[in-house]
């Protein structure tokens, strides 16, 4: 039975509203969770061994028109094992802890970043001029450290001010994850937006909510209610967030958070807020494609399969988060665990030189620092091959930038010419040419109808369909086998395609591949709860599954004819023999 809380509906109500903020904040139980659902990492493991050298080394001979030199791959092996980390098994058991605590908890934190000017020089840049500062955090007696404000504030320095009749863009939405030096991650859920607003210029602000559970549509959808109470007033806003605050996260896919408010005048809004996944930056994939090309996004997912610094750079954080969330969603079921961040704020650029892998969005304002590392100067090779070593630049409206696409020659096709780039990237990366021309041509097959949610579906059957075909055979190699050379070198040498095995057996070696294999050893062992949602890793996975059977019914039907061809020539032949005799 739902419970009525009673949030204020006008906060400027000083008198009353007291009264009706101590009877809400003592009214915890009145939000209540409703089962409306749908669907209802071995902490420290032993290093892996090296991989099957010698089935690397022997596929590495055959094919070469096709593959890279043996030298890349086997350095790319190399580079695999350095740099492969268990993280993922911790942030599993830090979600779990959080969730399983004794007292409930349907987040860790949320505060609000406001712009505050701290000088009124004239000639002072709007960088030095204006700062962002936590203006408001709940719960408001937390010790917890918090992150710089700028973080949340990517592009605190442009545009500080808004004027009453200048044009407002709307709310923008992004995501960034939050890694300590033990290495635990959290995820921090912001909305910028712009206060209610008077006669005067106002700056926009950016709600924040923090939490270790990677719910992206869950946690949004929370912020986006919580910014129509903060544009009330502050104290909407805490009341708000203590009605929530002691609730349990709502595990089971499909489930939802339900909030009654009940008014002054005793009216009653009723708020849902589901939990549909865990699956992030999906929506949206089909625009981000259009816009940057199938072949900008080929390069992109070669350089992330092949643990590389992508930075991708645009005009608004909008857009730049949208892209580089769209991108590490098409990853999925594998999972990126390297440096990810969406947006990198005008005064932290110097964390697009971090030597490890990494996918951040930044500003094409923000870019003139960072001109060493962003742009190939073929003069000064010595140096710019240190810094830009397994780096990749691209702008979401101008393509692929360093490393430098294939010469254009005019005579030439267009399309033909950003096809033979990203076959010749891609085949750096040590996918064969045949294999990234397959996923460039179902990315163009899924677009072919335009862009929307449709086409959004497409897309991600199109990357299912080649992980299909890269290695969906993995389950008849030994999935329920411990993880480990053996089940590595089986896997390698099943696949019936010679050119692919070099390139898998580089994958087999990388953080993404083996914690997505052992997360599913993990979870085929272990009942599903619930059912499973569009879009979410199971889903995901089990719809890899099907495609991988389809795959392996379609080859072996297509040698069907052949065998029956061949078994009519030979009675043929017999009835011919017999006859002779």
């Amino acid at each position: 039975m739902e419970k009525p809380v009673d949030i204020p509906e006008n906060s400027d109500n000083s008198g009353e509203l007291d009264n009706q903020i101590a009877e809400c904040s003592s009214n915890c139980c009145s939000h209540e969770i409703k089962d409306e659902s749908t669907e209802d990492r071995k902490s420290q493991r032993e290093p892996l061994q090296e991989a099957p050298q010698a089935v690397v080394k022997q596929e590495l001979s055959s094919d070469a028109e096709d593959l890279p030199g043996s030298g890349s791959l086997e350095r790319r092996l190399t580079r695999a094992r350095l740099v492969r980390r268990r993280t993922l098994a911790l942030y599993d058991n830090q979600v779990k802890a959080f969730v399983s605590r004794k007292a409930p908890q349907l987040f860790e934190s949320a505060f609000l970043v406001e712009l505050k000017r701290v000088s009124d020089d004239v000639n002072c840049s709007p960088r030095c001029a204006f700062k962002p500062i936590i203006t408001f955090r709940f719960p408001s007696e937390t010790t917890a450290p918090i992150s710089p404000p700028e973080l949340f504030f990517p592009d605190f320095s442009h545009n500080p001010l808004i004027e009453p009749n200048e044009f407002w863009r709307g709310d923008e939405e992004f995501v960034i994850a939050l890694t300590n030096h033990i290495a635990e991650r959290k995820n921090a859920y912001c909305i910028k937006f712009l206060p209610t607003r008077n006669d005067e210029a106002v700056s926009p602000c950016v709600f924040v909510v923090i939490s270790p559970i990677k719910s992206a549509n869950f946690y949004l959808d929370l912020a986006r209610n919580a910014v129509a109470y903060a544009k009330s007033s502050s104290k909407s806003l805490e009341c708000f967030l203590k009605s929530v605050f002691n609730q349990p996260f709502p595990q089971k896919r499909g489930s939802c958070l339900v909030v009654v408010e009940k008014g002054t005048n005793g009216t009653k809004r009723r708020l849902e807020i589901k939990n549909l996944g865990t699956a992030i930056g999906k929506r949206g994939i089909s625009e981000v494609m259009q816009r940057m090309s199938p072949e900008i996004v080929v390069c992109v997912i070669a350089a992330l399969l092949g643990d590389q610094r992508v930075l991708i750079a645009g005009s608004t954080v909008g857009e730049v988060a949208q892209a580089v969330q769209c991108l590490e969603a098409l990853l999925l079921p594998l999972v990126w665990p390297h440096t990810y961040v969406p947006v990198v704020p005008d005064n932290l650029t110097d964390l697009a030189h971090n030597p490890t892998p990494y996918l951040m969005g930044i500003l094409r304002s923000n870019l003139l620092p960072l001109r060493d590392l962003i742009v190939d100067d073929t003069n000064n090779n010595d140096n710019n091959d240190k810094i830009q070593m397994d780096f990749m630049f691209v702008d979401i409206d101008n393509g692929l930038i360093n490393p430098r696409p294939e010469h254009f020659d005019c005579s030439k096709d267009r399309d033909a010419w950003r096809t033979q780039s990203a076959q010749a990237y891609a085949q750096k990366m040590g996918i064969p040419k045949k294999a990234s021309a397959n996923l460039i041509k179902g990315f163009k097959g899924a677009m072919a109808n335009g862009v929307g949610p449709g086409a959004d579906v497409k897309v991600e059957n199109a990357m299912l369909h080649w992980y299909a075909l890269l290695f969906g055979h993995y389950k008849s190699a030994g999935a329920n086998t411990e993880w480990g050379d053996k089940i590595k070198a089986k896997l390698i040498t099943a696949h019936p395609n010679p050119t692919m095995r070099p390139y898998l057996a580089y994958l087999c070696e990388t953080a993404m591949f083996t914690e997505w294999v052992e997360k599913r050893q993990r979870s085929d062992s272990s009942p599903p709860l619930g059912e499973e949602v569009c879009g979410s890793e199971e889903a995901l996975n089990r719809k890899l599954d099907e495609i991988s059977t389809q795959q392996l019914h379609s080859s072996s039907n297509s040698s069907k004819p052949f065998s029956s061809l061949v078994t009519k020539v030979s009675n043929v032949l017999s009835f011919t023999g017999s006859r002779k005799k």
